[in-house]
């Protein structure tokens, strides 16, 4: 679902004050894109929820290393709604 992607580069690009692209989605959020623990939990997972209309269990978000992570996360969570 494309627009999962989109909204998952738009947030992260938010949080590091600069564009993100698609091959960014496949690294690690802390390790390569240095985004703090506190940015991920009080900004991307806040955010992202509230954009596509939907939550994830923290039990999920912890399974959720990199950008693609969270892109299969949601769709997997908006196919089963």
């Amino acid at each position: 679902m494309k627009f999962i992607e989109e909204a998952v580069l738009e947030i992260l690009s938010d949080i590091l004050g600069k564009k993100v692209s698609n091959s960014d989605l496949d690294v690690g959020l802390t390790e390569e894109l240095q985004i703090i623990s506190d940015d991920l939990s009080m900004r991307f997972v806040p955010e992202l929820e509230a954009k596509l209309g939907v939550s994830a269990s923290a039990t999920q978000w912890l399974k959720v290393n990199t950008g693609r992570d969270a892109v299969r996360l949601f769709e997997s969570l908006l196919a089963t709604r």
